[in-house]
């Protein structure tokens, strides 16, 4: 039975292009697409509800549609880049990178929700989530006419009460034997479009699954918690040993070729560790992630891919905004993210009275990364080394400092070192510096809105004992617009008086009484660092 779209061709919905494509439907939800690529999945208000309440997505990025005051549909949008489609029967692309993801969305969701098939869900790889779809909402053809006193399918307020827990228990067990079997059907289907739904034996599935290498295969596979029928994955070829003719060679030259080998090997052990996620993820700066993941984390990841356009490492980024909008915060995890050699350029590394030495430990700086490389140079308070030539009160030791950077930031991308650089001040960055070829990115950062503070507020609070159910909506309200930090902060303090009180967890009284203690909000911030 064909489904009619909840909304005509050629409407436009806040913050899209005009709705072209009609892509897929089921009777609790539609997917469109817009000029622009981007994706919305239309849902029926107790479907969003259900994935708001069990945190597959965040209520701040719902919209609504209504019709004189009545809510009739509740909505998303996912850019181009994301994967939005019905696990079943859908076009989501194969490649490693949206493998992976799958994966790693299968096992976060399974965490969220021990008893859906999902199967019947969607993969949405903005929220790195499969959204379950339950069958109170949606049932099969099969099921829709069924008549007589006994239920085919709960309610979902029957899936909230612990009353029902247990029948819903039995009948996925009785239908998937577990869900991780469940799962492990998923995923394998998918992978091989079909053609198996388990996996009997890693060589057997790389057969079947050619478009992904044998290391790529491990990675999926036990990103989703998935084992072979003996319990073991496959374990990736040894590294060879240092070759023998070092050993005929002097003790420097010795020296030398094990450095280079210990270096090589372990650059191979990082890049083959299946543990290590693929994405990056950034708390509290959704937009910032997704252009690291872009723009950083998947150069370095699909390098062969790159390297045949000619790209073979990641342009040098410029981070810019006012004082705490997070600009630190999100290059230090980008350094523990990447787990490579990092060389800091500040005050600390370089400042120095006498002419001609700051501009020399710069150099040594760049030296030293490029010898490390690949690696990762931090450039902090840009703004007090690379400042205007032509400014009336320059330097000559800071004309220097300038020439230098202009000598050596080309020089280092070349050679496999990322350049992030960090300023509150971009106004005053010399203009010879932030032309395409030394700093192809100037990303600004605002101060975090709600969604932002949100997401960094449940990633701080789930680290600590808190309140079953706890809502930190007028908690957010507070905190939009103010530095990330405050989000420490606030939470930081209501930790400490929960403590003086002899409390156990965390409320929403006592995170209000800490955010009452925050400085009020400037309205003309000062000027500086």
């Amino acid at each position: 039975m064909s489904i009619s779209p909840w909304i005509q061709p050629h409407v436009k919905l806040p913050e899209t292009g005009e709705i072209t494509s009609f892509l897929f439907a089921r009777k609790a939800w539609q997917i469109f697409q817009d000029e622009k690529g981007t994706r919305v999945l239309l849902t029926t208000p107790d479907l969003m509800d259900f994935w708001a309440r069990r945190k597959f997505i965040d209520r701040e990025s719902v919209r609504s549609i209504k019709d004189h005051g009545d809510l009739l549909y509740n909505y998303f949008l996912s850019p181009a880049r994301y994967a939005l489609s019905p696990v079943r029967n859908g076009d989501i692309p194969r490649d490693y990178s949206t493998a992976y993801t799958l994966a790693m969305a299968l096992s976060s969701s399974r965490g969220l929700d021990r008893h859906s098939d999902f199967n019947t869900g969607i993969f949405s790889s903005l929220h790195r989530k499969i959204l379950p779809v339950p069958a109170a909402l949606d049932p099969p053809a099969e099921n829709k006419s069924a008549a007589g006193p006994e239920k085919n399918h709960l309610t979902l307020s029957e899936i909230d009460d612990n009353h029902f827990k247990a029948e819903l228990e039995e009948r996925v067990d009785k239908f998937f034997t577990s869900a991780r079997r469940a799962d492990e059907q998923l995923l394998v289907n998918w992978l091989t479009k079909g053609a198996a739904r388990r996996v009997s034996s890693q060589s057997r599935l790389s057969q079947l699954v050619r478009w992904l290498s044998s290391e790529q295969l491990t990675r999926v596979l036990r990103s989703a918690g998935i084992t072979t029928a003996g319990g073991r994955l496959n374990s990736p070829a040894k590294d060879p040993p240092p070759p023998r003719e070092a050993a005929e060679e002097k003790p420097e030259k010795i020296a030398a070729v094990l450095k280079s080998h210990e270096k090589t090997q372990s650059a191979r052990r990082k890049e083959r560790d299946p543990s290590r996620p693929l994405l990056f993820s950034l708390p509290g700066r959704r937009e910032l992630e997704a252009f690291f993941n872009e723009h950083i984390v998947e150069v370095l990841n699909e390098p062969e891919k790159y390297k045949k356009m000619g790209i073979d490492n990641p342009s040098a980024v410029i981070l810019h905004g006012p004082p705490g909008c997070g600009k630190t915060y999100a290059a230090d995890k980008l350094v523990k993210f990447l787990d490579l050699p990092a060389f800091y350029v500040n005050s600390g590394t370089v400042a120095s009275p006498y002419i001609h030495d700051s501009s020399k430990k710069i150099s040594s700086i760049f030296d030293k990364a490029i010898a490390a490389a690949p690696s990762i140079i931090i450039i902090d308070e840009m703004e007090a080394y690379m400042g205007h030539r032509s400014s009336s009160g320059s330097q000559q030791h800071q004309v220097e400092e300038v020439a230098e950077f202009l000598r050596r930031i080309p020089e280092a991308i070349d050679r496999k070192v990322i350049i992030i650089a960090m300023t509150n001040l971009l106004e005053f960055i010399d203009a010879a510096l932030l032309r395409q070829g030394r700093f192809d990115h100037k990303i600004k950062l605002d101060l975090p809105d709600k969604i932002d503070v949100r997401a960094a507020l449940e990633f701080i609070l789930e680290k600590r004992p808190a309140e079953d159910g706890l809502d930190v909506s007028s908690l957010v309200d507070i905190l939009e617009k103010r530095p990330l930090s405050d989000c420490n902060y606030v939470v930081r303090e209501a930790s400490r008086l929960v403590v003086r009180r002899g409390r156990e967890k965390l409320d929403l009284d006592i995170l209000l009484e800490a955010a009452k203690r925050l400085p009020p909000v400037k309205m003309k911030p000062d000027i500086g660092f």
